[in-house]
């Protein structure tokens, strides 16, 4: 036996009755709209039990009005002193390091690229140094608009006479660096964007080059990272990746309120 099919007396009853029973309906549908509210009568109490029944329905996140003043920022004397102290303590090793890209990449706002650079590509305030030097020699740290920048020539005399490879490192906005810059997480924003993407940076350091490139910013502010990555911005990153999934998993219809306050308070 491949196929079977048992019914009992009642089911076959009722299928049977209700084969038999047909009615034929005409209606006419009119809209709510079409109904003037002066024949419609609702009162106060029939509201207050609508909404009883349906309360669920409006629900909202509590919200608050804020009205904040906003103070620039700027690098104390002490700042300053602690960036110098810092570039100048790097300078040795990028002036002798063979691996040149991932010291620049380690260290510098301005990721390493690659590229030789003909005369009117190197900056302004680097050029005579570039065309005029020999390989490995090295200038700075120099001090200018606020940016600390540290020169060295890689290669000179490729391609054409007036072309020379040239790395540099360019801690900007004159603040010691708390999270170091990963050339290959900038590489793959620049890409999203150049593909029309919106992009969103989840980062510590406020006004760094994610930060700045990156359409909106998550910041973490788990406080200074001294050369190397830190617990406490290793956790706030992980804390903040789990709070947007959540919040899109709520947005999306994924998850519903009883489970969204569940899941934050664990946070």
């Amino acid at each position: 036996m491949q196929r079977s099919f048992v019914a009992n007396d009642l089911e076959v009853k009722n299928a049977y009755n209700g084969d038999k029973t047909q009615v034929d309906v005409a209606y006419v549908a009119k809209p709510y709209f079409a109904v003037p509210d002066s024949l419609v009568s609702v009162s106060d109490r029939d509201i207050k039990k609508l909404y009883q029944q349906k309360q669920e329905q409006f629900a909202r996140e509590a919200s608050c009005d804020v009205k904040y003043v906003a103070f620039p920022i700027k690098p104390s004397e002490t700042d300053y002193a602690e960036v110098e102290e810092w570039i100048n303590r790097l300078k040795e090793e990028f002036s002798t390091t063979d691996e040149i890209a991932d010291v620049t990449n380690s260290n510098s706002d301005t990721p390493y690229k690659g590229q030789n650079l003909a005369k009117n590509d190197v900056p302004e305030d680097l050029r005579d140094f570039a065309f005029a030097g020999k390989k490995n020699d090295v200038v700075g740290p120099l001090f200018a608009d606020d940016t600390y920048k540290m020169a060295r020539i890689v290669e000179t005399g490729i391609s054409l006479p007036d072309s020379v490879k040239l790395r540099f490192v360019d801690v900007a906005e004159a603040s010691m660096p708390e999270t170091q810059v990963v050339a290959d997480s900038l590489a793959a924003l620049r890409e999203a964007r150049s593909l029309r993407a919106r992009t969103l940076a989840i980062v510590n350091v406020v006004g760094s080059s994610i930060a700045r490139e990156a359409d909106h910013v998550l910041y973490t502010l788990a406080g200074p990272e001294i050369a190397v990555a830190t617990t406490k911005a290793y956790c706030t990153q992980l804390a903040a990746a789990f709070t947007l999934a959540v919040e899109f998993s709520r947005i999306r219809g994924k998850i519903d309120n009883g489970r969204y306050v569940q899941l934050i308070s664990e946070l």
